[in-house]
């Protein structure tokens, strides 16, 4: 019987060895996707603001045509 209770305690000991080294891979698998998370929305981020400044250029650039090549009479702002 203390042979079967000592397997046993060996058996669960493994266990809980396992079980930690599960539960820091887990961490540390945690922490790479948060930090992949954090550069894929910086990098949206950056997109994000490099098409909002090509759309602010486009829309410049089409009123400035608009006012050199006007199809309407230009009327002053009163």
């Amino acid at each position: 019987i203390k042979n079967v209770q000592q397997e046993l305690k060996n058996n669960i000991g493994l266990v809980r060895q396992e079980i930690g080294h599960v539960k820091q891979e887990l961490k540390n698998d945690i922490g790479l996707v948060k930090q992949e998370l954090k550069e894929f929305k910086d990098n949206v981020k950056a997109q994000y603001q490099r098409l909002e400044a090509q759309i602010r250029q486009s829309h410049a650039y089409m009123r400035n045509n608009a006012l050199r090549n006007p199809t309407l009479p230009i009327r002053p702002v009163v």
